[in-house]
């Protein structure tokens, strides 16, 4: 069959770093994946990343008439929600025989919402590659293969809409196919090394969605499996840079030894970097990962508050983020790290120690701070608890949530107030920062 796998645009936030010279830019991860194992059971699959490919209404529409997709899978997070709509409805109205498949976080909880469009056919929960291949078999054998087979799938009946059960999380990362880099050229991107070596970190933060998209335990590949995949990338790319997007790279001590061990062994002449949590390496793996290569590492901190750390599930202190920060820049490493403004847990005096603690790292160790607000998006405890939580959520549509403007306000703290202080830390980073 011929496919093809969309990554909308939006107006706001994560467009920027794409439309200002692809700087920050880096390939769509979870369509790759996808991608793979669908050229992997012969199908001809095309990529969209209108993040960064710029298409105009004919040019989409010609894109349709010359491919003629017979399925097109769109990826869908919150404040995409409004371009994958218009995006459905444009697709059908061109071909009205093809099927239109919605995935991604957003889909998977917000999933009733998704299929009042009537131009969606499917929305697929949670992990796609074993339930798209599924349909798609579905799809070409319907007598053969009923929809209420296929767990993880939404679909419509004569009697309404229809909720399969959610399908087990694999842990199969190993026989699945690679990333397919052949069908978005990696020279487009200028963080083209981007590769997940697993899903989800085990922890259960009240603002994050992880451990509700991706259970309740990190699952990862072995480090032989993701060595293959630098390997390759390294010889047929000549990629020498890499970005590892889990949420806890280092969440194994044992795995990330071995994929060091692999890389100076090898020899590869590479860099790269990734996300970790601060209690979540020491000194001596943080010493053997700048030997094999890494060049940056990043942290969720998100307050400088113990308090609010402890209430919000974070399960560290600023004594913690301190000290690991302290080891990581003595052994060279550029360190980023993440804070959030405006938790259920924070006041106006809290958010204020928190800019004060990131901007005493950016002084004290020449971190790299970035600051977000906090939002309350779709699976998150925060999103189904918010009243409980005594948070207020004022967004007028799905396109409002980001995390550069606030959304939300508590007995602590009102939008304004929210936004000044933003506004202030982003400002004082900067002066620290220059």
């Amino acid at each position: 069959m011929n496919i093809l796998l969309l990554q909308p645009r939006t107006k706001k936030f994560y467009v920027r770093s794409f439309e200002s010279g692809g700087e920050n830019s880096h390939p769509p991860v979870g369509l790759q994946v996808l991608a793979g194992c669908l050229r992997c059971h012969g199908h001809q699959v095309r990529i969209l990343d209108m993040l960064l490919q710029k298409v105009t209404k004919t040019q989409f529409t010609g894109l349709l008439e010359d491919f003629k997709p017979e399925l097109v899978g769109i990826t869908v997070l919150t404040e995409y929600f409004g371009e994958a709509q218009k995006l459905a409805a444009e697709i059908k109205k061109r071909l009205r025989t093809c099927r239109i498949v919605v995935g991604g976080a957003f889909a998977s909880f917000e999933f009733e919402t998704v299929m009042q469009n009537d131009a969606v056919d499917f929305v697929i929960r949670f992990e796609g590659e074993d339930t798209l291949l599924e349909l798609l078999e579905h799809i070409r054998f319907p007598d053969f293969f009923s929809p209420d087979r296929i767990p993880g799938l939404v679909y419509r009946t004569a009697d309404g809409l229809q909720v399969n059960p959610v399908r087990p999380r694999t842990k199969r990362f190993d026989a699945q196919p690679l990333q397919d880099r052949e069908v978005l050229p990696p020279s487009w991107y200028t963080h083209s090394g981007t590769i997940s070596s697993g899903r989800g970190c085990g922890y259960h933060c009240v603002f994050c969605s992880a451990s509700t998209m991706f259970g309740t335990a990190a699952r990862m590949r072995s480090a032989e499996n993701l060595f293959a995949e630098i390997y390759y990338l390294y010889r047929h790319f000549s990629l020498k840079e890499f970005y590892f997007v889990d949420q806890a790279f280092t969440a194994s001590e044992r795995r990330t030894r071995a994929v060091c061990n692999f890389i100076l062994a090898s020899k590869l002449d590479i860099h790269w970097r990734c996300l970790s949590r601060v209690d979540a390496v020491s000194q001596e793996l943080l010493a053997l990962m700048v030997s094999a290569g890494c060049r940056e590492i990043e942290f969720g901190v998100e307050s400088g508050d113990p308090g609010v750390l402890d209430k919000i599930g974070k399960g560290i202190t600023p004594e913690i983020i301190v000290e690991t920060v302290n080891l990581a820049t003595r052994l060279g490493l550029k360190v980023v790290c993440f804070f959030m403004l405006g938790h259920h847990a924070d006041t106006i005096e809290s958010i204020k120690r928190t800019i004060e603690f990131g901007l005493n790292l950016i002084k004290s160790y020449s971190v790299k701070v970035i600051p977000r607000i906090n939002t309350p998006f779709p699976g998150t405890f925060q999103y189904e608890h918010a009243a409980q939580l005594g948070l207020q959520i004022h967004a007028d549509c799905w396109e409002d949530y980001s995390y550069v403007e606030p959304i939300i306000s508590s007995d602590n703290f009102t939008q304004e107030q929210l936004r000044q202080l933003y506004i202030n830390f982003v400002q004082r980073i900067k002066w620290c920062q220059n």
